[in-house]
This record gives structure tokens, C-alpha cells and sequence, in this order.
């Protein structure tokens, strides 16, 4: 009879060290989401105040240099509230706190909203900035409206940053029939003229804090937080992101969604009360 002995002690040892390494990390990450997420929210809110009463002021009698001060600060207020704002976004997101909404919205208002938005960037920039809408789409979905316009806010404001001169283009199309009627698939786009990106760079920029080299970072600025929310917010969504890039050229980014219709409000007496509209007589505000 052949007898083997062998002393796994060592083995044992190491194998629990390293188990219990990993656990403390784990919730030296969740620690740090959590202070993330509730110092976000603590500097949002004093954040608001001092944009609110500083657009207020804006509008009082005042000189040429204290004017041009004061939309310095709200300039330098409305970088700093986008960069908690991404913060709180991606915190959310590490600790596994992001929840997925279903509720009516209107899709071709989301789009003329968001490119509304930037109107000012991009006559700063010389610019143009276009959107198309496809007659096709209904006006009343069910959907996360809030995660897919957060999604295009970072991605037109994206598209104005790295462009210098050309065309931001933000469409939306139906991509394909479906077999239930009540459901579409909406094809949503950005597309610039921008600096483009190269291929082996392409995955990289979903990455968190990924800014580039550095004299692309010192150009540009940013935290490098945009296009990961992006990515996570639309995979949790279904719907990942695509990129059409070369340098010099500029990019597209495009996802497809799949989102089903909402029923129209009724009114008290039965009758269908168009997308917008409420029920009863108007009442002020």
C-alpha cells in the first residue's frame, strides 16, 4: 500500500487571506460609493442656490465688468454642478443603486428638448446643430425618459465639445418593425464632425475617468465620467452603445431601443385626452 501525504496548511492560509482581502476591499468600494453619492447630494444643493439667486441677480441693474463677473460665476457653477451630477451618476451606478423607470413620455419632445438645450453651445462654437425625427414614431412610449435623455445630453454635449467646426446632428429613426404593433424600435443617433477617435480607442472611452492623453485633457477638459454613464446607463436599458469613428472625420454614436406604447390619459367622462393635455378646465400656476 502506497501512502501520500501533503501539508495544505500553507495553501489554506493563503486561500483565506486572500478571500478575506477581497471582502475588505469590497466594502472599502461600497464605503466609498456611499460617501460619493451622499456628498453629491450635499454639494448639489448649495450648488442650485448659488446658480438660482445668481440668474436672479443677473437680471438687476448692474455695470459691463460686473455682468461679465457674474456670468463667469454661473459659467464656472453650471461645470461644477455637471461634475457632481456625473458623480452622483456613476455612484450610483458602482453600489448597484440605479433603478430603471417605465412611464409615459413623448419621444419627439424629449429630442427637440434636448437639442434645444444646447442651441447656445453650439452658436457659441459657429456651430450647427440639427435634429431629425421620423414621422413614424408615436408620440406616447413607455420608457426610462429621464436615463435616455441624460444619455443624449452627454452625448451631443460630447459631440460640441470635440467638434471645432461642421455639423452635430441628432436623429432619431425607426429601426425596424416589430411583430407586436404596440411596440417600436427606435434608432437614436449622434453624429458629429468632430476629431473622431481610432479604432483602438473605441472601447476605451467607456471607461471610467478615461480622458486620453494629456494634452487632450488639458484641451478639453471634463472628468472622464460622460461616456461610461453612457455606456451603463444604456446597458442597463437593453440598449448598448455603438461607435462609428476615424480620426480626423468625426463620430457616431447610436443605440437601439425597444419601447412600447402608452396608453392615452382618459378624461373623467371617457374621452381621449391628447399627449400634453390634461383633463378638466386649464388651472394656473
Amino acid at each position: 500500500t502506497l501512502t501520500i501525504l501533503r501539508d495544505i496548511t500553507e495553501n489554506k492560509k493563503t486561500r483565506l487571506a486572500i478571500i478575506a482581502a477581497r471582502d475588505q476591499a469590497q466594502k472599502a468600494n461600497l464605503a466609498k460609493n456611499e460617501f460619493l453619492a451622499n456628498m453629491s447630494h450635499e454639494l448639489r444643493t448649495p450648488m442650485n442656490a448659488i446658480l438660482g439667486f445668481s440668474n436672479i441677480l443677473l437680471e438687476s441693474p448692474m455695470g459691463d465688468s460686473e455682468r461679465q463677473y457674474l456670468k463667469m460665476v454661473i459659467e464656472s457653477g453650471e461645470h461644477l454642478l455637471s461634475i457632481i451630477n456625473d458623480l452622483l451618476d456613476i455612484s450610483k451606478i458602482e453600489s448597484n443603486r440605479l433603478t430603471i423607470t417605465h412611464a409615459p413620455f413623448n419621444p419627439v419632445d424629449l429630442i427637440k428638448e434636448v437639442a434645444a438645450s444646447f442651441n447656445k453651445q453650439a452658436s457659441e462654437k459657429n456651430l450647427k446643430l440639427f435634429y431629425e425625427i421620423d414621422p413614424l414614431i408615436k408620440n406616447r412610449l413607455n420608457g426610462d425618459a429621464q436615463k435616455i435623455k441624460q444619455v443624449l445630453f452627454n452625448l451631443v454635449g460630447n459631440a460640441l465639445k470635440f467638434t471645432e467646426k461642421g455639423v452635430v446632428t441628432l436623429k432619431a429613426q425607426l429601426a425596424k418593425e416589430t411583430k407586436d404593433p404596440l411596440r417600436q424600435i427606435i434608432k437614436i443617433s449622434v453624429s458629429d464632425t468632430g476629431i473622431g477617435i481610432s479604432a483602438d480607442k473605441q472601447a476605451e472611452i467607456f471607461n471610467i475617468f478615461y480622458q486620453g492623453d494629456l494634452s487632450m485633457t488639458k484641451k478639453y477638459q471634463g472628468t472622464g465620467l460622460g461616456l461610461a454613464i453612457v455606456k451603463r446607463f444604456l446597458d442597463a436599458l437593453g440598449a448598448p452603445v455603438k461607435v462609428e469613428s476615424e480620426p480626423g472625420k468625426g463620430s457616431i454614436f447610436s443605440f437601439e431601443i425597444e419601447l412600447a406604447a402608452a396608453e392615452a390619459p382618459q378624461a373623467p367622462d371617457g374621452k381621449i385626452v391628447p399627449a400634453g393635455e390634461t383633463a378638466g378646465p386649464p388651472r394656473r400656476v
